[in-house]
């Protein structure tokens, strides 16, 4: 079987493959692993039970829009990250990932989300000949493709469609230049033509003005309590 031959394969099997019986988080906990300098082991979420619901978010296809106003160090990065290799691999498309700067997308890709994927999505990261496919910010995954940009490459901002959009850390985004609109608009325009799309936004809260909690106030408001 030639590359391409199996490429194909892959592609098909993911788009005809039935729908998954277990939940997102239920599929997460026992399939995927962290693999990371500062912690190598399984995805779990005892003890940050708030972050089940904003998993099991991406398999529902009535949401659009999702507002994540977190503070630091919450696990947000981490449930988004098993939240996106979920859907690649039950629900595969096109994921766009922004983040504050092109430079920091490319370090997180490198640190957090390639090991993880190789760890937890071994069968679909692309071998041999087409081990190009599989760069750090350009990602082929059987059916599905992730990209990483930052908030700071317009021309990046501005191109390939994507379903699936997530914007990390929205508050220390590029605002835009003279002429040039902002980077989240940019960036969710990349959803504007695709079905069922899912338009994630994340942040530190920074000003009350700033755009993660106006974005915020637009939503359903939810709070989680833990111990």
């Amino acid at each position: 079987m030639t590359t391409h031959e199996s490429q194909l394969t892959t592609f098909a099997r993911g788009m005809l493959r039935p729908p998954p019986t277990q939940t997102p988080v239920e599929w997460c906990e026992e399939n995927i692993r962290f693999d990371e300098a500062e912690y190598r082991g399984p995805f779990l979420t005892r003890r940050a039970e708030y972050i089940r619901d904003i998993i099991n978010d991406f398999a529902n296809r009535s949401l659009t829009d999702i507002v994540l106003c977190w503070g630091s160090q919450t696990k947000k990065t981490g449930c988004l990250m098993a939240g996106a290799l979920w859907s690649i691999r039950h629900d595969p498309g096109g994921i766009f990932w922004v983040m504050p700067t092109a430079s920091l997308a490319r370090k997180f890709s490198k640190q957090r989300l390639m090991p993880m994927v190789r760890t937890s999505l071994s069968d679909l990261v692309p071998l041999g000949a087409a081990r190009h496919d599989f760069s750090t910010c350009d990602m082929l995954l059987g059916a599905a493709v992730v990209n990483l940009t930052g908030s700071n490459s317009p021309a990046n901002l501005s191109s390939t469609p994507s379903r699936r959009i997530i914007l990390d850390e929205v508050d220390k985004f590029d605002d835009g230049g003279r002429g040039e609109a902002d980077a989240v608009n940019l960036a969710e325009q990349r959803s504007k033509n695709v079905p069922c799309p899912q338009r994630w936004k994340t942040s530190t809260p920074t000003l009350y003005t700033a755009l993660i909690w106006q974005a915020f106030q637009t939503g359903d408001q939810r709070r989680y309590f833990v111990p």
